[in-house]
C-alpha cells in the first residue's frame, strides 16, 4: 500500500513539472515557471507575463514583472526603506497600504507589501511587491492587477512568484 501511494505521489508531482518550462530573463540570471495560459512579453533583461485577454473590452492584463538592479552594497533592509517605505507614497496616485511583511522565497530572505493605488482612469489597482537582494543584486518582483480582479489572480502571482530562482 505505501508503495502504491509513493508511486501516486511520484507521478503526480511529475505531471505537475512537466508541460511549464522555466523563462530565463536574456542574461540568464534568474527564471521563474509561469503560469499555464499567460503570455510571454519579457523584453530586455526582464521577465514579464500577462495573463491572457479573455475579455476585449478588459484592457488592463493582470501581469507579474521581474527585473534586477545594482544593489550597490545596499543591505534588503537598506533598500526597503529607501525604496518602498519612504517613496511608494509619494510615487503612486491614492496609495493605500494594505500589508507588509518579511519572506522566504527558494531560502533567500525577501520583503513583500500589498497596496492599491488609482490609475490615471480612475482604475483602483491592487499591487503585490517583493524585494530580495543576493550578490550585491537587488531583484523586484512587481504583481499588479485591477483590484476587483486580484482575488483571481493572487494564487497565480503566488506559484510563479514561488518558482523565481537566481542562477
Amino acid at each position: 500500500m505505501k508503495r502504491l501511494v509513493f508511486t501516486f505521489f511520484l507521478l503526480l508531482v511529475v505531471k505537475l513539472s512537466i508541460g511549464q518550462e522555466r523563462v530565463f530573463n536574456s542574461e540568464k540570471t534568474f527564471s521563474i515557471i509561469p503560469v499555464k495560459g499567460w503570455e510571454n512579453y519579457s523584453k530586455e533583461n526582464n521577465i514579464i507575463f500577462a495573463q491572457k485577454l479573455t475579455n476585449i473590452r478588459d484592457r488592463y492584463q493582470e501581469n507579474i514583472q521581474i527585473f534586477s538592479r545594482p544593489a550597490n552594497n545596499m543591505t534588503l533592509e537598506e533598500l526597503w526603506k529607501s525604496f518602498v517605505i519612504r517613496d511608494f507614497p509619494k510615487s503612486f496616485e491614492n496609495y493605500k497600504f494594505k500589508q507588509m511583511w518579511n519572506s522566504n522565497i527558494n531560502g533567500m530572505n525577501a520583503n513583500w507589501i500589498e497596496f492599491t493605488n488609482t490609475g490615471e482612469q480612475g482604475q483602483t489597482f491592487y499591487n503585490l511587491v517583493y524585494m530580495l537582494v543576493e550578490n550585491n543584486v537587488m531583484y523586484y518582483i512587481i504583481c499588479l492587477a485591477l483590484e476587483k480582479d486580484y482575488k483571481s489572480v493572487e494564487k497565480d502571482f503566488r506559484q510563479m512568484i514561488n518558482s523565481f530562482k537566481i542562477e
